[in-house]
């Protein structure tokens, strides 16, 4: 969510911190992930408020079946500015879509324990993730376009995702 690790270093240990002193506080009505996960996403967020730069968000697992290195340094390269391009797109959702993306697609969480996580029923978050997706869709088709008119060779277009 905030895209420096060096940031998600100390919210994280904020995090950790906060569960620690409130730990007498946790009711149980959740599971203790869900309410750390809701622990350090307001941490992150208060960060975020804090902050008036926009960083960008680090998602190497995302990308890491991207990249067939066995096509050698073009392949790399065009991975390379892919990954960048979405992290950009990531970075610039609406922190709303940007929290549900990145608990679901990022982090791995279930619906439901991301949907706890941000204090929402299930059906809200899933509208947000899908906002969020349609949203970096229609940036990474933008993007297949402008590689297209600039370098119709690109071996990014061979490998564009098909849709569903």
């Amino acid at each position: 969510m905030l895209g420096n690790s060096a940031d998600a270093e100390e919210v994280a240990q904020e995090a950790f911190l906060k569960a620690w002193k409130g730990l007498a506080g946790f009711r149980g009505d959740a599971l203790f992930s869900t309410w750390l996960f809701r622990i350090a996403i307001n941490e992150g967020n208060r960060r975020l408020a804090r902050d008036a730069r926009r960083p960008t968000l680090p998602i190497d697992n995302v990308m890491a079946e991207a990249t067939d290195l066995a096509e050698g340094p073009a392949a790399l390269a065009e991975s390379a500015e892919l990954e960048a391009y979405l992290e950009r797109c990531v970075v610039e959702l609406p922190a709303q879509y940007r929290a549900a993306v990145v608990l679901r697609d990022v982090e791995g969480l279930t619906n439901e324990e991301a949907a706890d996580a941000l204090g929402l029923n299930v059906r809200n978050f899933k509208s947000r993730l899908h906002r969020g997706r349609m949203v970096i869709r229609r940036r990474l088709e933008e993007f297949y376009e402008t590689e297209a008119a600039t370098a119709p060779k690109s071996g990014l277009l061979r490998r564009r995702p098909k849709r569903a």
